[in-house]
């Protein structure tokens, strides 16, 4: 061969990719094996330390087996973001399990493209071990992106940091495109699952992260007054992730830091959205937080939605912004349910603001559905709240929200020296007044409201309600998961005779964004032509049948500037107009229909604009023609004179 032949084959071979090659580890293996066959696999994980990975090979270890140690890689194993290193089990469908003792369990160094899969990774117990259960941390300069990291089907426990995380520490060097699915992360000391990176005011060193049907609790921290200890699942220094079909419960009771921890949240990200997840019984051993959910400090263009919090020490929904992060921006609450959160700390739904070196601004809190009763260990709870803090929060839009309250708790609590625009929302207290707290004064109806507060009313025309809204086993409480939220069976609108039904603001024009196209329960949005108020739209029968509709119960009355429909003890309808306000369409139901020889709809000052016959004790009537204000509805008898009156809002 000549010279220059060789050159070429050598040459040629170098460019050559290199095979993949899968090892394997059995306890019937033997760590003298090459391990790269079943029946020559290793017996332990210590011949691993020994083998640079190439991309696209597999580590399997054998399905219902205990292998004590660790396993570690770095920039030398895989490190492509095409073509990934897979770490799994084999064999059987029972997942091998990684008995970790007082170090890690997986950690992997300035790599990417590693798929972890399938698999039991547990710790000497959380006061025992000292590490992080599964990590990856990236140190690489030069603002780059390692690419490709996806665990799945694991169950991570019994660590003394973090059960899983994900960390960088250099400038924006970080990782894309994580996907962490399918996890049971439980009985870690520090969190659960924790997203981590650099902080800096321009760019994040991570991007598009995803966490899936990840299950995160008892994670109770403890007592450092310096960290946060003890969340569900926390992300930061993202821009882009989405959080879903998760849950995180019972996190954060030895946690003593003022601030956090939580259930499930997103602090220093931006176009976070969190949704369809569950997350309760959250604690702290501290006088703040213990949350549900939260899009904390320097939080930009993100969402919670679709989500269900109940019986947190927390708020079951924050947003908030602490002293130094990046301005806090155009962030929204929507189509949640809160239910007895705020047990210790804040209230059901709460905006607060810490520091004077940032701003918090655009928090828009719409069609959520709460119910809180009272707490001895709380009485600054609410149902919607700002806290008394630091000045400097602008521009809060609280929409279309279902507000029940017992026992005196406040409905809405805005204080001195801070603003919130109310429109559209329901209030109810089964056995009392209402309490609105807004500015140091208290308002117990409406009407008063607008006079003295100029809230709830868009455009000159009122807004809101006071009344039942007829949900369905309102005050339900119970555990979900591991269904979706989506399939709760309480808190949807009973029947359009609830204050709720079609009783909403245009929330979408009012923000002048998108609101989405469903409910928390799926249904679309909105059902019949308005929006309804809560988190669950009306999607049942409106053809009559509902009449006879007996949910509810006691004398109710509307407070809504259009009238008042009135309710016997049985809850049958006495009298009403519906929906109201309408776009257009609406029906009269009277029991003294059968006695008018006419219904007539007038303007205001008594002008006449159409004549109809009664029909029965109902009576649809096509007002879409009409221009957008307030109109009287009146029945007549033969003689002309006046029956009874009734109010109808056009809202155009």
């Amino acid at each position: 061969m000549s010279r220059l032949s060789l050159i070429i084959c050598l040459v040629a071979l170098s460019i050559m990719p290199v095979r993949a090659s899968t090892y394997y580890v059995s306890i019937t293996g033997n760590d003298a094996n090459n391990g790269t066959h079943p029946s020559t696999a290793w017996r332990t994980l210590r011949p691993t330390m020994n083998v640079d990975f190439n991309a696209g090979d597999s580590l399997l270890l054998y399905g219902g087996e205990t292998f004590t140690g660790r396993l570690y890689f770095d920039d030398k194993d895989a490190n492509s973001a095409v073509d990934p290193f897979v770490i799994s089990t084999y064999g059987t469908s029972s997942r091998a399990t990684i008995l970790a003792e007082d170090g890690y369990g997986i950690y992997v160094y300035n790599s990417q493209g590693i798929h972890i899969e399938n698999l039991i990774i547990k710790g000497s117990g959380m006061n025992k071990n000292t590490k992080a259960g599964v990590e990856f941390f990236l140190d690489v300069a030069g603002d780059v992106k390692y690419k490709n990291i996806v665990l799945k089907n694991l169950v991570v426990s019994d660590f003394g940091q973090a059960g899983v995380r994900v960390g960088a520490w250099q400038g924006n060097s970080g990782y894309e495109n994580v996907l962490l699915e399918d996890l049971d992360v439980h009985d870690n000391l520090y969190d659960g699952i924790q997203v981590y990176g650099f902080f800096s005011q321009v760019g994040y060193p991570h991007k598009n992260v995803t966490i899936r049907r990840c299950k995160a609790y008892n994670h109770p921290g403890f007592a450092d007054p310096k960290s946060i200890r003890g969340n569900g699942i926390v992300v930061s220094n993202t821009d882009g992730a989405l959080i879903e079909y998760c849950v995180a419960y019972e996190n954060g009771r030895d946690n003593v830091h003022c601030g956090g921890p939580g259930g499930i949240w997103a602090y220093d990200a931006n176009n976070v959205t969190i949704q369809f997840s569950e997350s309760y019984r959250n604690a702290t051993n501290s006088s703040c937080d213990g949350l549900g959910f939260d899009l904390d400090g320097g939080v930009t263009n993100s969402v919670i939605q679709y989500c269900y919090s109940h019986d947190n020490a927390g708020g079951g929904y924050l947003l908030g912004q602490y002293d130094g992060a990046r301005p806090w921006a155009n962030n929204t609450c929507r189509y949640n349910i809160s239910v007895n959160d705020g047990r210790k700390n804040a209230s059901a739904i709460t905006v607060f603001k810490g520091g004077t070196t940032t701003t918090i601004r655009d928090a828009y809190i719409y069609n959520n559905t709460i119910y809180t009763s009272p707490s001895a260990s709380n009485p600054e709870l609410a149902g919607i709240g700002i806290t008394k803090w630091n000045p400097g929060i602008e521009n809060v839009r609280i929409y279309n929200n279902v507000i029940i309250t017992t026992g005196n708790v406040p409905h809405v609590r805005v204080p001195v020296e801070y603003e919130a625009h109310l429109a559209g929302n329901v209030y109810w207290s089964p056995s009392s007044s209402i309490t609105i707290d807004y500015q140091g004064t208290i308002y117990r109806d409406l009407n008063s409201l607008r006079l003295g507060a100029q809230q709830e009313s868009v455009d000159g025309k009122p807004t809101g309600w006071i009344g039942d809204p007829r949900l369905v086993q309102a005050g339900y409480a119970s555990v979900l998961w591991p269904a979706a939220p989506e399939t709760i069976p309480a808190y949807a609108i009973s029947s359009p005779l609830s204050r709720a039904f079609n009783g909403g603001v245009d929330v979408q024009r009012l923000l002048g964004k998108s609101v989405g196209t469903r409910d928390l329960a799926g249904n679309d949005i909105p059902a019949y032509g308005l929006y309804d108020v809560g988190a669950i739209e009306y999607v049942g029968d409106t053809t009559g049948s509902w009449m006879n509709d007996t949910t509810g119960g006691g004398t109710d009355t509307t407070d809504n500037g259009g009238g008042t429909s009135v309710y016997d003890a049985t809850g049958r309808l006495v009298s009403g107009v519906f929906p109201n306000p309408t776009n257009g369409a609406f029906t009269l139901v009277s029991p003294i229909l059968d006695h008018a020889n006419s219904v007539v709809v007038t303007s205001l000052l008594g002008e006449r604009i159409m004549s109809l016959a009664p029909q029965g004790l109902r009576i649809s009537i096509d007002g879409t023609h009409l221009d957008g204000g307030m109109y009287l509805v009146r029945l007549l008898d033969r003689h002309g004179s006046m029956l009874s009156q009734h109010t109808v809002v056009i809202a155009k």
